[in-house]
């Protein structure tokens, strides 16, 4: 988010339309696949979620205050009359409610998707299935 904010200058937006739906995917679907099961993969998205989330409350705060001096809104890059003072509130929205409801159903889709196999477990490594009396 930083490095979005600073090299392509086009405000945190893109970062946080666009790269929590692919990072939460992606690694879900790694972590599902290497274990074969759907619950590596949801813990990976819980994980990944909370550790986006403060990482990014931190970088968006600090980038309002950059934007708020040149009198430009952080997400979308709309000229702001005067500094609003509502950047605390924005991130609390977009960062703890809107990024982690837009995109852990892509984190649980990449899941379940990186859980299917091709190739079944080995039956000497499964748990021995036990039999009812």
């Amino acid at each position: 988010m930083f490095l979005s904010s600073r090299i392509f200058d086009g405000g945190v937006g893109g970062f946080l339309l666009i790269f929590p739906f692919l990072a939460l995917f992606t690694a879900a679907a790694l972590v599902a696949g290497a274990d074969r099961s759907v619950w590596a993969g949801l813990q990976t998205v819980v994980w990944a979620m909370a550790i986006t989330c403060m990482l990014s409350f931190t970088v968006y705060l600090v980038e309002a205050v950059r934007y708020g001096q040149a009198k430009v809104h952080v997400i979308f890059r709309d000229d702001v009359p005067g500094y609003t003072g509502t950047d605390l509130q924005e991130a609390i929205g977009w960062v703890f409610a809107t990024l982690p409801t837009w995109s852990v159903p892509f984190g649980i889709i990449g899941a379940v998707l990186g859980a299917i196999s091709r190739t079944p477990r080995d039956p000497a490594t499964a748990a021995p299935v036990q039999q009812a009396p």
